[in-house]
């Protein structure tokens, strides 16, 4: 089976099957097969179509974009797992037929090829890996390692917090990392700001290698490293903080970490350049000439020991194989591949990623590191569709005592006589079990006894007692109905058509046309607070209609031309304060105080309370008031 499913913050909100011999448009228009309501999203923003052998899913809109691991694409090939993000959507592929069998088969290949390369050196019990946090600038380079010790580490603009956040998006504190020796979990403070994980808004999630986190213009990489494989400097001396943050490590260019297969740039601020006095005095020649040769000398008599996995870098730069490796490379990339293959074995197949990972950075073709790859994502996916099945066999387990508690009473209600109470008793499980048989039968049981019992003198009395509760109630919704209390009509009289009584009148079918009269003015109403709406918005009084607006949209929330008007007057609203406010600022840069503390006032008054410039005035008002 083939099919999409499209996530927002983290929650399934749609699924679409594919058929190959179709053609699929992602869009926020009607008329699109996947609809996802968004402004920043065009009307046709892209088009998924299977060409040749392989799905593809291509933009098609002009401003149109598609992120994958925060890259924008303009098409990508799409196989089972695949996982992409038109912003604030995620989506994800996946096309499981023939994956089990295909990963079954695989792994017994793998087997064999562990039992000939494993040593005692590739035990997991060696594994020590180490969380860091890299800070990428502009170009996506790396500037900073931060290194994540156990315990709370937040983030913000605030100088109490250990990870210093410059963007003018960011809160004084706008994330925290909680990490408990098992996982690191960012969770988001409730800041004005998104905090984005691979471009998805998130509240808390796990983090995993390769994350790509963004606040504002800031953008961080999060990377498990495997400390039996590091030997890089320290240029910034270690000082213990005063407060339990993470430590800050700053590489020179050319001592950069290897899993980066690249160079860090430095960290240190270039300074303004000085006019300095002629020092070209033959003095000073000979001296910086005598300084350069014991420089020349002492850096070829001391032998520098180099990082195997940088050594490995260099030597595979430009070439797609693992030839012409020293001994010394040829015998890290072998324990870096044994290590991945035991990591493997023992099903720790997201940690053997990891290495296989660093093989490919610097080898490309290294063995068959490519396919120990695709097992091992193909490994992981088969053990989370395992966990969800493990995970609805138990929820269908609940279910079913659930069902047989509740089954219990209902027996129970039947033996003290009150048949009448039987069918509501089993009405509890029919969304969780429709047609349960013993309920039917409970429920048959029921109906006998009921109508032995109307063929009693008490069935006349019960039926004329049941009549008459049946027309109170009924009453009731009448009087709700005429005091405009909509809703509670419509609870009323649904619930008279939910009674067991002798309807001879037909107070059900009424009931049932109060209910439709209660609907009709629910949309009435509606209408009526939308138009008067729309009129405060044509005349430009926009606070007042987005109030009416949006008392049109609690009434009935289904009111869509209601939802796109107030829409409209948030955004125009926003636009005029915006106006208003940055010539408040022009004034009170020009010591217009009382002029701009008029247009502050103005924008309180305009504004809606969840407006951001109105709390702004707010703030500027109480700075000048103190």
């Amino acid at each position: 089976m083939t099919k999409i499913t499209v996530f927002l913050n983290g929650t399934k909100i749609s699924e679409l099957p594919l058929d190959s011999t179709k053609e699929y448009t992602v869009g926020r228009g009607s008329a699109s097969d996947v609809v996802l309501e968004s402004r920043e999203i065009s009307r046709q923003h892209a088009k998924i179509i299977f060409e040749g052998d392989t799905w593809v899913c291509k933009v098609v809109s002009r401003s149109g974009r598609i992120l994958v691991n925060g890259n924008e694409v303009e098409s990508l090939s799409l196989v089972h797992g695949s996982i992409f993000c038109i912003p604030p959507f995620e989506i994800r592929f996946e096309s499981t037929s023939g994956t089990e069998s295909a990963i079954e088969s695989s792994m017994v290949l793998v087997s064999g090829v562990q039992e000939q390369d494993l040593s005692d050196k590739t035990q997991t019990g060696a594994i020590n890996l180490r969380a860091v946090l890299f800070r990428l600038n502009s170009k996506g380079e790396a500037i900073e390692e931060i290194e994540l010790g156990k315990g709370l580490i937040e983030a913000g603009r605030s100088r109490t917090c250990q990870i210093k956040l410059n963007d003018e998006k960011a809160s004084r504190k706008h994330f925290k990392m909680e990490n408990d020796g098992k996982k690191i979990t960012l969770t988001h403070l409730g800041a004005t700001g998104e905090s984005l994980i691979n471009e998805i808004s998130v509240k808390s999630q796990v983090l995993q290698s390769s994350d790509v986190i963004r606040i504002g213009n800031e953008k961080f990489n999060f990377e498990y490293l495997n400390t039996s494989f590091e030997n890089l400097p320290v240029l910034a001396p270690e000082v213990a903080p005063s407060v339990e943050a993470p430590a800050v490590i700053r590489y020179a260019p050319e001592q950069m970490p290897a899993v980066w297969g690249g160079q860090l740039p430095s960290t240190e601020r270039s300074r303004p350049s000085r006019k300095k006095k002629n020092s070209s005095s033959p003095f000073v020649i000979m001296s910086l000439a005598i300084l350069a040769v014991f420089i020349f000398l002492a850096l070829n008599s001391t032998p520098v020991k180099e990082d195997p996995e940088r050594k490995i870098a260099s030597a595979t730069k430009g070439k797609n194989t693992d030839g012409g490796m020293s001994d010394e490379q040829q015998k890290f990339m072998e324990d870096t591949y044994n290590l991945a293959m035991s990591l493997y074995t023992t099903g720790k197949y997201d940690l053997a990623a990891l290495e296989i990972e660093k093989i490919l950075r610097q080898a490309p073709n290294y063995k068959d590191a490519k396919n120990i790859q695709a097992l091992c994502q193909q490994a992981l996916e088969i053990r989370k569709q395992k966990d969800e099945s493990d995970r609805q066999q138990r929820e269908q387990e609940v279910l079913s005592r659930k069902v047989n508690d509740i089954l219990d009473e209902c027996d129970k209600v039947l033996g003290q006589n009150r048949f009448a109470d039987v069918a509501n008793c089993v009405g509890r499980v029919s969304e969780m079990d429709p047609g349960n048989a013993r309920g039917q039968a409970l429920i048959s049981a029921a109906d006998e006894e009921i109508e032995k019992k109307e063929r009693s003198k008490e069935a006349v009395a019960e039926r004329l007692r049941r009549k008459a509760y049946a027309l109170s109630v009924f009453n009731k919704g009448q009087a709700e109905l005429a005091g405009k209390r909509y809703p509670a009509a419509i609870e009323i009289f649904e619930k008279v058509g939910q009674l067991a009584f002798n309807d001879t009148e037909g107070i059900k079918q009424k009931a049932k046309l109060g209910v439709q009269s209660a609907k009709q003015k629910i949309v009435e109403s509606s209408d009526e607070l939308f138009r008067e709406g729309k009129a405060a918005l044509d005349s430009k009084d926009y606070k007042n209609a987005i109030y009416k607006l949006a008392a049109a949209l609690k009434i009935y929330p289904q009111n869509g031309d209601a939802k796109i008007s107030k829409e409209k007057a948030e955004s125009e609203l926003h636009i005029e304060l915006k106006n208003i406010y940055s010539e408040s600022v022009i004034d009170e840069d020009l010591g217009n105080i009382e002029t701009a503390k008029k247009k502050w006032k103005l924008i309180v008054e305009k504004s809606t309370t969840f407006d951001t410039y109105f709390e702004k005035a707010k703030i500027k008002l109480r700075k000048y008031e103190k």
